[in-house]
């Protein structure tokens, strides 16, 4: 509200119209018509407070507008300005997405990630060609191949693992004294030894005959001897003691063959000794 006499702004006499005012702009050339017309309130406030400044002036001279009144009128404009801004927003919103820009070059590699666990295994892979035939063999092997054999010295004790080697691993008849270290074999890798008596065999006068014993079971034949049932001076003796042989193979039973020349009949055993 102004003071008596003061001079009142004018309103203007029609409201803007936005839409028709910027038609026609494109985008750029719309922003800025509409960013203008924000200021025509500003001036047309400047413009009505001087022009009324000049009629008060005219008609009561020393009166100003009011503070309320200039106040109003401030107010009217932040409600025109606020609503054109909304417009604008509206308008700048619904414009169309220009064409993407150019990609841009790719980003460094980033830092290597954890090792992960090892696959399956692959299947086995062909068999590799034969060596060359007629190659000499080397290290622990003597010969040529494809059949070589072992060093002599190359396999020891310590090469064997202890209890691996049975009976069916070693040739009959291969391993003599000559292949045992002296007083390496006793009681306790011999196991349990004992005699078995064959029968008597009744040998008359002035005449000779055998007599046998043989290891039972799965003993072994170890050695034997002989013994006469009576002792007749020198007219008994003993022609040949050991194993029975049947053709070139030793078999498990002792053999005594005696003669006797005592006149009168005698009887001969034999005694085999055997390793259980």
């Amino acid at each position: 509200m102004l003071e008596p006499g003061a001079a009142r702004l004018r309103k203007p006499e029609k409201q803007l119209d936005v839409k028709k005012t910027c038609k026609g702009s494109w985008m750029g050339s719309k922003r800025w018509c509409l960013r203008s017309l924000l200021a025509v309130p500003v001036l047309a406030l400047a413009v009505g407070a001087a022009g009324g400044a000049t009629a008060s002036a005219a008609k009561a001279a020393g009166h100003r507008p009011t503070v309320a009144g200039l106040s109003k009128q401030l107010r009217n404009l932040n409600k025109q300005t606020a609503s054109l801004l909304r417009r604008l927003a509206a308008i700048e919103s619904g414009a169309a997405a220009g064409p993407p820009g150019l990609i841009g070059p790719p980003g460094p590699a980033g830092p290597a990630g954890p090792i992960g666990p090892p696959g399956p295994q692959g299947p086995v892979g062909p068999t590799g060609p034969a060596g060359p035939l007629g190659a000499a063999a080397g290290g622990v092997l003597t010969g040529t191949f494809p059949n070589p054999g072992f060093a002599l010295g190359a396999v020891n004790g310590e090469a064997v693992q202890d209890n691996s080697l049975t009976s069916a691993d070693i040739v009959e008849h291969s391993i003599g004294q000559a292949s045992l270290e002296e007083g390496s074999i006793g009681g306790l890798q011999l196991g349990t030894t004992f005699v078995q008596t064959g029968p008597a065999n009744g040998i008359g006068g002035s005449s000779a005959g055998t007599a046998e014993a043989s290891c039972p079971g799965t003993s072994q034949l170890i050695g034997g001897g002989w013994v006469w049932g009576r002792q007749a001076g020198g007219n008994l003796t003993i022609l040949f003691s050991q194993p029975k042989l049947e053709g070139n193979l030793l078999t498990n039973t002792w053999e005594v063959r005696g003669d006797n020349h005592s006149g009168s009949d005698a009887n001969l055993q034999a005694k085999a000794l055997c390793l259980a």
